[in-house]
């Protein structure tokens, strides 16, 4: 039996090292927890956002989502690329896309937030004609892709507004704080603003407000010649917006580039390797191109395994490929050196060349006086420069290229406003809805009857989040098919 003493001791030593080490992790705690915010406080980072910071990222997702979407949908509605894998969209399978839904209504939401802090504070101010410009380009892409959508409402959550209803489109084309006056009223406060900020973090024209001015101008013009037959005095408010200046170049074309570093590269450069070999030249742009003798085809696009430049029909299915001996080494990719690198593609919002498409056009349509084939020229020597290719000094006066020669001039500058639009958003689906060209057919293998479709289906979370509102557009503006007209098309 141990001795009683000992076993007294030992209890006594025993609470004097508890208590030694209850000091010690009561001496650790106090001493963390009196510097912990200094401690866990990374200063690299700014602890609230600023003008530029919030800019930045409104740009830069903004333009990024329209460009992948782009390259990976648009280029397919128009034909101008193809899959032979994975091709839903090809054959108007897949068409609701809710995940630039989503893109476009959180760039809103930021835009209303900065535009709200500039009726409050003066640093703000400054940002208020690119962000009215901005917002105008995100709403006429929601738009133009869904039909009627929420936009008076849309984004304002932190309002308290979580259901917003849905405008129709003619008021988002023509309200009073519709997508024209949204361009107009940009374009006016760029010019007019006299505060004493500059604009940072404007990865678009660094702080130039008036290029700011000029591509709220130039995107009026779009979105006039996309109403064109819908809205009145047309031609009056082409001339006057055309007048208070618009690109003069392709150095004010309105894009962003992508960079080398993370997280501004080119999506593509980090994809997987075989995902570029999924996408083929069609044969429509095949034909184009081959027809008109046109060297950026070699730009675009890079030969066959034999060599030759070679387009697959739009939307095939496992039975064509059959039936055809369908064999990918074929058929032309898009160029890897311009297409694949990280710093090579422009997310561009509207270019120099469409501008004078879009005059040419209207000086066609009677909309607008002056010579046509000067602006249209104008259009296609603008590409090419972009592109850096030298412009063939009998390019211009070919008969399927000349304006004077070809049997339709609308079609003739639509194409070449096709062409020079590849990448660059929807705008090639855009206008062959409005126009009918190109002289494109339904893909091969369609599963939509053979008609191009007109429009997205609107997500499932409108339906279940947003129910209300979602019915009463359906009511208004029709069945939630992708073949439904909408107003801009009725």
């Amino acid at each position: 039996m141990l001795n009683s003493n000992l076993i007294k001791e030992s209890h006594m030593k025993t609470v004097k090292n508890i208590k030694i080490i209850l000091v010690f992790i009561i001496g650790i705690s106090t001493a963390c927890t009196s510097n912990f915010e200094e401690i866990n406080t990374d200063t690299t980072f700014p602890e609230t956002a600023t003008p530029a910071l919030e800019f930045r990222g409104i740009l830069w997702r903004l333009t990024n989502a329209i460009t992948v979407d782009g390259w990976e949908i648009g280029n397919k509605l128009a034909q101008l690329t193809t899959n032979h894998d994975f091709n839903g969209y090809d054959r108007y399978d897949e068409l609701v896309n809710s995940e630039l839904w989503d893109k476009l209504n959180i760039v809103l939401r930021d835009i209303n937030l900065m535009l709200q802090k500039g009726t409050q504070e003066e640093a703000y101010a400054v940002y208020e004609g690119p962000l009215l410009i901005i917002k105008a380009y995100t709403a006429g892409m929601l738009t133009d892709l869904w039909g009627d959508v929420p936009f008076t409402e849309a984004g304002r959550g932190g309002e308290g507004i979580l259901t917003p209803r849905y405008d129709r489109q003619e008021d988002i084309y023509t309200a009073d704080m519709g997508i024209i006056a949204l361009l107009t009223n940009g374009a006016d406060a760029a010019a007019n603003y006299n505060g004493n900020f500059t604009i940072n973090g404007d990865i678009i024209y660094d702080g130039d407000l008036g290029l700011w001015k000029r591509l709220g101008n130039s995107l009026k013009l779009r979105y006039l010649l996309r109403a064109s037959t819908k809205i009145s005095n047309v031609g009056t408010q082409m001339q006057t917006t055309i007048d208070n200046g618009v690109f003069n170049d392709n150095s004010e074309n309105a894009k962003v580039d992508y960079l080398t570093i993370d997280p501004n590269r080119w999506y593509l450069a980090d994809a997987r390797s075989g995902d570029i070999g999924l996408t083929l030249m069609t044969t429509a742009v095949a034909q184009m191109l081959t027809d008109r003798n046109d060297p950026r085809i070699a730009t675009l696009f890079q030969p066959n395994s034999l060599g030759n430049f070679n387009g697959l029909e739009s939307g095939v299915n496992e039975a064509w490929k059959e039936i055809n001996g369908f064999n990918v080494s074929d058929f032309s990719n898009p160029n890897a050196t311009r297409f694949l690198a990280p710093d090579t593609v422009d997310a561009t919002i509207i270019n120099y060349a469409e501008v004078n498409f879009i005059i040419a056009e209207a000086i066609t349509r009677g909309l607008l006086s002056g010579d046509a084939n000067t602006y249209y020229n104008r259009g296609i020597q603008a590409n090419f420069e972009y592109l850096d290719i030298n412009l063939p000094a009998t390019y211009l006066t070919q008969n399927t290229v000349d304006l004077n020669q070809v049997n339709d001039p609308i079609e003739a500058i639509v194409t070449q406003k096709w062409i020079a639009n590849f990448g660059i958003g929807y705008e090639g689906y855009f206008n062959h809805r409005r126009t009918g060209y190109p002289n494109l057919s339904p893909s091969v293998g369609n599963i939509n009857n053979d008609l191009f479709p007109v429009r997205f289906i609107y997500p499932e979370t409108e339906q279940v989040l947003n129910g209300q509102h979602y019915e009463e557009t359906i009511l208004n503006q029709g069945d939630d098919s992708i073949n439904t007209r909408m107003w801009l098309l009725e």
